[in-house]
């Protein structure tokens, strides 16, 4: 029986320029024709923009089709009526967590769906304690979800959408920021909750080895459904992965090919002056003053090199990114930048940052102008250097992330997940800094776009001696890119 049926599936935006006006009509979906069982296990993919997160959003009555029709289990989503039924029904996992959370305590938060629709307190009670064990998370209960590491944030908000018992659970990007094992254990939880409660599962991703785990693939391209079938159907069209953006072209192949290994002498402090470098001496941090998230971490980051940083949620990597660039200040020990100690009170932090910059996990943490192209000059403006010269970085910087000038004049809120991040990511490069610190950096970008950033920063590395250290979940990206790796769990360096 079809739980999801959409024909002739349209959906138009307006674009407006800064007075306000139309400026633009833009069709984010285009004639839409899909179907989809009860209990099959769907997968995603596509290219950034592609229209996969507005698809998404049809499919629980978030959004509403300019043409066409969405019927969910015999409700269609053009019925006032049936929208609050529909939501009860399908379950959603947005790209970024923080989006659905409304509380600062995780029970609580996982707690409103139920509230809301009256369901009795000691039932409410059971479905909470259900869901942290089920989601390995029972230590979070009384802690604010919007302090919690990237992935923990994910595990709460899936947590709130399970607790609701939904018929169909629709994750966009839920795995992009969880650990190799984590990353399995929410898959083997998708496969059975599918298997054992037959409960329908539709995972938007970018990570092609999850596809494994899917009865069916919907591959889009430009607002338009490519390809519906099988894992392996998909995989052998090489011409459709490319179009799709879900794989390299041979001569990207070969370009990254060649700069993967620039720096493959890199590893050894010896090798390196150190008067150059940033340095971490035995530092300690805590939020609370209680319990330290980083324990006595030694180390250099030093010019022209790719330091890679992993390990599983919550084990410290995003607070030593934000402690290298002076966002945060050590509970114990000291950092030097270039034999300064920037932990002094009077050291100028703004002045640390045009030389040590960091993108975050979340790039919405950092646009806040009006348009793409304001947001990524504010920067350089602020530099000391000419606003001529300054727009040519800011120029430089969108076409080196490969951002359209038809972008420059729209909000940069208004864009994708993986194009918010392309933007996030041109308005620190623009600054021209030593060393760029990147949280999760290809997290919602599609394979192709992971793939050029990288090979964008390679390129970078070479032609300027930046230091880049790279804090990532895809030990097959930190193996590929990086010269050196440090691996945390519980705040120490294990090796």
């Amino acid at each position: 029986m079809k739980l999801f049926d959409i024909k002739k599936l349209t959906f138009e935006y307006f674009r407006r320029d800064e007075d306000g006006d139309v400026s633009e009509v833009v069709e984010a979906l285009k004639s839409i024709d899909l179907s989809v069982k009860k209990g099959d296990f769907i997968s995603i993919v596509g290219g950034n923009g592609s229209g996969k997160s507005t698809l998404a959003k049809h499919l629980n009555a978030l959004l509403f089709p300019t043409g066409g029709q969405v019927v969910v289990d015999g409700m269609s989503t053009d019925d006032d009526k049936n929208i609050l039924p529909v939501r009860k029904k399908v379950g959603m996992i947005f790209q970024n967590p923080e989006d659905q959370f409304v509380s600062s305590v995780v029970e609580e938060d996982i707690a409103f769906g139920p509230e809301n629709i009256g369901m009795p307190s000691a039932e409410i009670e059971e479905a909470i304690e259900g869901v942290l064990k089920l989601l390995d998370i029972e230590t979070l209960k009384k802690r604010d979800p919007l302090k919690l590491s990237g992935g923990q944030k994910k595990k709460v908000a899936i947590a709130g959408a399970l607790v609701m018992k939904p018929d169909c659970l629709v994750l966009d990007e839920a795995t992009s920021m969880l650990s190799e094992t984590e990353r399995e254990e929410l898959l083997l939880l998708l496969k059975k909750l599918n298997s054992e409660l037959g409960m329908t599962i539709i995972n938007i991703t970018h990570n092609m080895s999850e596809l494994a785990a899917s009865d069916i693939v919907i591959a889009m391209n430009e607002g338009r459904v490519e390809f519906t079938g099988k894992p392996d159907k998909l995989f052998n069209d090489i011409a459709l992965m490319e179009k799709c953006r879900l794989s390299l072209s041979p001569e990207k192949k070969a370009e990254l090919d060649e700069l993967v290994n620039i720096n493959s002498h890199i590893g050894r402090d010896d090798t390196f002056d150190i008067s150059e470098a940033l340095i971490f001496d035995k530092v300690s941090f805590s939020y609370d003053g209680r319990v330290n998230v980083l324990e006595d971490i030694s180390l250099a980051l030093h010019p022209g090199e790719t330091l890679g940083i992993c390990g599983h949620t919550g084990s410290g990597k995003s607070t030593l990114l934000k402690l290298a660039n002076g966002l945060l200040t050590p509970t114990d020990g000291t950092i030097y930048y270039k034999n300064k100690d920037i932990t002094e009170k009077d050291y100028d932090k703004a002045g640390l940052r045009k030389h040590v910059s960091l993108v975050f996990q979340f790039p919405e943490h950092q646009l806040f102008e009006e348009s793409v192209i304001k947001d990524v000059t504010f920067g350089p403006y602020n530099l000391d250097i000419s606003r001529v010269e300054a727009e040519k970085r800011a120029f430089k910087a969108l076409a080196d992330m490969g951002l359209p000038d038809t972008l420059y004049d729209i909000s940069p809120l208004a864009l994708s997940g993986g194009t918010k991040r392309k933007v996030a990511i041109a308005g620190v490069l623009a600054m021209e800094p030593d060393i760029l610190l990147l949280d999760e950096p290809g997290a919602g970008l599609d394979p192709v776009s992971r793939m050029e950033l990288f090979i964008l920063l390679k390129k970078l590395q070479r032609d300027r001696g930046m230091c880049i250290v790279l804090v990532s979940h895809d030990e097959a990206e930190i193996e590929m890119f990086c010269d050196r790796v440090i691996r945390l769990e519980r705040g120490t360096i294990l090796e």
